[in-house]
């Protein structure tokens, strides 16, 4: 299969850039963002707080929020951004469920 040459394509902005790098990967380059945005803040937040549970809250609204931007300028499939929301709920209930 061929994909279109970046010069054909309108890559001048960042938008545009971001439009091409995501049809040519088949829509996992924004799947990697938000991947990798996840296991960053989770271990950064666990590094210093030593707090897993909590980790997984912030790196879950984080997640969701940049998912959400994504979502909106139709990068990311509804699919993708159902199972960034079910992570954010799964953290948020395991941080409650942890202070008590």
């Amino acid at each position: 299969m061929t994909y279109a040459n970046p010069s054909t394509i309108d890559t001048d902005s960042l938008l545009g850039f971001l439009t091409y790098l995501n049809s040519v990967t088949g829509g996992f380059f924004v799947i990697g963002i938000l991947l990798s945005l996840y296991l960053i803040s989770l271990s950064i937040y666990y590094k210093i707080n030593h707090d897993f549970t909590g980790g997984m809250a912030l790196a879950g609204f984080l997640t969701f929020i940049v998912s959400l931007f994504f979502w909106l300028g139709d990068f990311l499939s509804v699919y993708i951004f159902i199972i960034v929301i079910t992570m954010t709920i799964i953290g948020i209930v395991a941080m409650v469920i942890d202070q008590n």
